[in-house]
């Protein structure tokens, strides 16, 4: 470097970044002294990987890929790279993602600085255990376990509506962004994307002094600034957008896009429900659905907690049986009148694992004819089958559309929840239970909001109903015997055994079920329910807490178990193997069951005057 006038402000900075900040400042300062500065453009595949050297980035960001793109490592302020440092894999490539200026040291200085300075010396030896935690972790814990605060990349840049999509377009190109929020005196209207732009002004040949508000997507979905990357990651996939404003309380703080999520590749949901969209037959939904164990090992890998594994599968199986419903009106014709297709159970309350099966079931906007039902019968017993092609299998009890009894009009399904509500029994109770837990998927969605506000106008105050509910879900005790032994079953390939859904799980979801029901809340995944019900003034917040401490907890037995199962390829289920728990596993499952336990006592006092 020739310019010394700069050597402060460069120094300075680079005391902020490793290994610098353990160097004596005789060292540093001769090191700027021998920096090069180089400006490196987005979207550059640079062959700086192969140069003799390490680079500090001042400004922008890169990755570093293999060659199938899989990414072992994205860098941003501060981060370096270079073939000068230990581990660099030899198949990485360097892309520019955001303008860069880099500061580059020859790989000639770099050993001098190794040779002169232990702390030097050992930035460079350790940088190899880096790219191998990548490597082997392509789904990467610290990304998905980061705020969307720490993640946005830069202040979003927003638009008044009132501008033109020429503008718009102009902005977005000088900006290198796919989006532009759109605001009016700090509120979020909507927001323009590129795709906005060719579909609804290019494609209908609209001039470009067309104002932004015409064009604009609007409502637009947001997530917090103080959720987590995996949240706004199922979001995307659930929705299926590629956008998301993040907002801090009413503030626009910045976006999340697909592209940003780049860590996450071809193993993202958002990409598989992607390729799921874009299948014209049933042998290319197959095809997808046989990654989703290799996709859930490498969440499960990547310490996700359980409850985001259970709502990204349920996200991407809604993706599924979308296309299917589809493809099937496709291959059998239009239908001959409005239907909804809704979920019961597990996939209602965004609860799917690998050993999850169907439960699903078609409202229809009037009662069939002959000839509807004939429809009817074959386009889901059609799409029922695919489902179980594509591995969420058939319902052993036959709770499936493809079974007549679960198709009727809403005035029939109506019926059907007036006469559990009004004469329950618990052998009512107990078969209809899971109906309780419902979610529109497909269709007319207004037919299932009907159903729902039924459900939720005669339960709240229905102290009969809801009495026999409480003894329903208090009637299976937790599996603790005299002196709190656990009390197992015997399975040939775990041995002694805990069924983790019918002794915890099951237990725990008939609790918060019934305390929705009381609350009126439309709530329907667990974790909700439970902070519905401490809203409503129906539970205490350390209840609430205690229960989803251990929702949470077994979900992680369950998910080791089933992680277990998969390395040594044998079918997944609910069984736990308790002979494999440490000490310390085994007396916090026993904890969980005392706690449950108690909670159907308290259930039973507080619904059922103690009554079980």
């Amino acid at each position: 470097m020739n310019d010394p006038d700069q050597f402060p402000e460069i120094i300075q900075f680079m005391q902020q970044a490793a290994p610098f900040p353990g160097l004596p400042d005789e060292a540093l300062r001769r090191c700027v002294s021998q920096f090069s500065i180089h400006y490196l453009k987005a979207g550059d595949h640079s062959d700086r990987l192969q140069d003799p050297a390490i680079y500090w980035l001042r400004t922008g960001i890169a990755k570093i890929t293999d060659k199938h793109l899989r990414l072992y490592d994205q860098l941003e302020e501060s981060g370096c790279f270079g073939l000068a440092l230990a581990g660099l894999p030899d198949d990485a490539k360097l892309t520019i993602v955001e303008d860069a200026l880099v500061y580059r040291l020859s790989q000639q200085d770099a050993q001098t600085l190794a040779t002169e300075h232990r702390v030097f010396k050992q930035f460079i030896q350790q940088s190899s255990s880096r790219y191998l935690r990548h490597a082997n972790n392509p789904i990467q814990e610290q990304v998905l376990n980061l705020s969307l605060r720490q993640f946005i990349r830069r202040e979003p840049v927003t638009i008044s509506p009132d501008a033109s999509a020429q503008q718009a377009a102009h902005l977005m190109s000088q900006l290198h962004v796919s989006c532009l929020p759109v605001q009016q005196n700090g509120h979020l209207l909507g927001i323009i994307t590129d795709r906005d732009l060719r579909a609804r002004l290019v494609a209908k040949g609209l001039p470009a002094d067309t104002q932004v508000k015409q064009v604009m997507s609007t409502p637009v979905d947001t997530v917090d600034a103080k959720q987590q990357v995996m949240d706004a990651l199922l979001l995307m996939s659930v929705k299926r957008v590629h956008h998301l404003p993040i907002i801090d309380g009413k503030q626009l703080v910045g976006i999340i896009t697909s592209t940003d999520l780049m860590q996450l590749q071809q193993q993202s949901p958002i990409f598989i429900a992607g390729e799921i969209a874009r299948q014209t037959e049933l042998a290319g939904l197959i095809s997808c659905c046989k990654r989703m164990p290799e996709f859930l090992i490498q969440l499960m890998a990547a310490n996700v907690q359980p409850e985001r594994i259970g709502a990204v599968l349920s996200g991407i199986y809604d993706s599924v049986t979308q296309r299917l419903l589809a493809l099937a009106e496709a291959r059998f014709g239009p239908p001959p009148q409005a239907y909804c297709w809704v979920v019961f159970g597990s996939h209602a309350r965004q609860e799917l694992h690998l050993a999850s099966d169907q439960d699903n079931a078609l409202l229809l906007a009037q009662e069939p004819s002959a000839s509807d039902s004939a429809y009817f019968d074959e386009m889901c017993r059609w799409v029922c089958d695919a489902l179980n092609a594509c591995g969420l299998v058939t319902c052993p009890g036959n709770i499936m559309a493809s079974n007549p009894e679960m198709r009727g009009s809403v005035k029939q399904w109506q019926s059907k929840f007036e006469k559990w509500l009004q004469q329950p029994t618990p052998q009512a109770l107990l078969k209809s239970n899971i109906f309780f837990d419902l979610r529109p998927l497909f269709g007319e969605m207004g037919l299932a909001d009907i159903l729902s506000q039924q459900i939720a106008k005669q339960t709240q105050n229905n102290q009969m109903f809801l009495a026999m509910l409480a003894q329903v879900a208090a009637a299976n005790s937790p599996p603790l015997g005299l002196f709190g032994q656990l009390k197992t079953e015997k399975d040939p390939l775990r041995g002694a055994c805990v069924d983790l859904k019918k002794a915890g799980l099951s237990l725990l979801t008939d609790v918060a079920r019934l305390y929705a029901l009381a609350s009126g809340t439309p709530a329907v995944q667990t974790l909700e329910r439970l902070e519905a019900a401490v809203d409503q003034g129906k539970l205490s917040s350390q209840d609430k807490d205690e229960l989803t401490l251990c929702y949470q907890r077994l979900l992680t037995f369950r998910q080791q178990q089933q992680q277990t199962d998969l390395q040594h390829q044998r079918s997944s289920g609910n069984l736990l193997a308790v002979d494999q728990l440490t000490p310390f596993d085994k007396h916090q499952l026993k904890d969980i069951f005392a706690v449950l336990d108690r909670c159907q006592q308290a259930i039973l006092l507080k619904f059922a005057g103690g009554r079980g």
